[in-house]
């Protein structure tokens, strides 16, 4: 005798491990989704809409075919399945560029040089009227959007949010102090001063890869803080890889009226990117000498962390403060300058590559993304 609630039970286990699953494709979290649907398969290994799941986050192509195939071998005419195989066929058997006829050498080579040197001018022409030229201000901005991070510290009770910019290739973020330490203790949020890290390739589009930072270097009295990108969420080491870097500016040419933006993830901004345009107001120094600059920028809480950038795109502070007065509505930014994080880079520069215990952060991702909205 079948026991209809255990069944029903199962099913709707496996209806919300497949959602989870298309979720993981539609955020980019390839292993993830893959577990998911081979969480289905464990229970039901015939289930067509899980070995279809799985050959697109599969990031092999050979494997994703043979899963494809499977599908087609139960339900010959299914659509989705057919356009999938055509498109795997494609990946793994690329087609062989054909043969041409050399042309006599000297002559050959001359007319491609001519070629390459026309394409270039036309290149240059057409990237002078367009702003598309490597080195200007749109392509400076746009590796900026490309190198800002969410940081999202986290202890035992509470998870919260700031802002981080990659300023290395080899995975060094640039962040505020008290963005991974509590702010009234100015205690660690965890002793191997972990957090995780998204990184977005498209402003429209929140965090989608996401790594597991730990804490390289300090400088609490700047209010600043070195993070090395370490692993994946699933605990893979990073080993070599190569990250895109913030473009760096130098805070001695700023002047006052000068254009400044701020990029970070604040609260008020959601889960994406979030960019705001002002002017330079002045410059301040605390106490204890640390030179700051001041901008009306709305800097907004959630983005401490993040980065201020010059007018063309480049790094020059990071955000650390917003000061409001309550009796006049009056509202102005702060910013350690770039100059002042020179030492703790330098720091975190000769520091060897953290080897912390891992699990825990991978086991707690789930939740984190969760508390984040991105999964139920």
């Amino acid at each position: 005798m079948i026991d209809k609630t255990e069944d029903a039970t199962t099913s709707a286990e496996l209806v919300e491990l497949l959602r989870l699953g298309h979720l993981g494709l539609e955020l980019g979290y390839w292993q993830q989704a893959e577990a998911y649907f081979d969480a289905v398969l464990a229970q039901a290994p015939g289930n067509l809409e899980a070995l279809l799941g799985k050959a697109k986050a599969s990031r092999n192509p050979e494997a994703a075919l043979t899963l494809v195939r499977a599908v087609l071998q139960a339900q010959p005419n299914h659509p989705e399945a057919l356009r999938l195989e055509r498109q795997l066929q494609q990946e793994a058997h690329p087609p062989t560029a054909p043969l041409v006829p050399a042309a006599p050498a000297g002559r050959g080579r001359l007319a491609r040089l001519l070629v390459a040197l026309a394409l270039l001018l036309l290149a240059m022409v057409l990237a002078g009227a367009t702003g598309l030229w490597p080195f200007s201000r749109s392509a400076t901005r746009r590796a900026a959007l490309a190198t800002t991070l969410l940081i999202v510290p986290t202890d035992l009770n509470r998870i919260w949010t700031g802002s981080g910019s990659i300023i290395s290739a080899d995975g060094l973020v640039l962040t505020n102090y008290h963005v991974i330490a509590d702010p009234h203790t100015r205690e660690l949020a965890n002793a191997d001063g972990l957090a995780y890290a998204g990184l977005t390739r498209d402003p429209r589009r929140p965090p989608w890869e996401w790594y597991i930072a730990a804490l390289v270097a300090v400088d609490p009295d700047r209010d600043l803080a070195v993070l090395r990108l370490i692993a994946t969420t699933e605990g893979k080491s990073v080993g070599k890889e190569r990250f895109p870097e913030m473009p760096l500016g130098d805070p001695r040419s700023l002047n006052l009226g000068q254009t400044v933006s701020g990029l970070g993830y604040p609260t008020l901004g959601g889960n994406t990117l979030t960019l705001t345009r002002g002017t330079m107001a002045g410059f301040a120094s605390r106490g204890d000498g640390v030179r700051l600059g001041k901008t009306d920028s709305e800097l907004l809480p959630g983005s401490s962390g993040g980065a201020v950038l010059d007018e063309r795109g480049r790094l020059v502070g990071v955000i650390t403060g917003v000061y409001a007065d309550q009796e006049t509505q009056g509202r102005l930014s702060y910013f350690v300058l770039l100059s002042e994080a020179q030492p703790v880079i330098q720091e975190a520069k000769r520091a060897g590559r953290p080897a912390p215990d891992l699990q825990n952060m991978v086991d707690r991702f789930p939740t984190v993304l969760r508390a984040l909205g991105y999964l139920p």
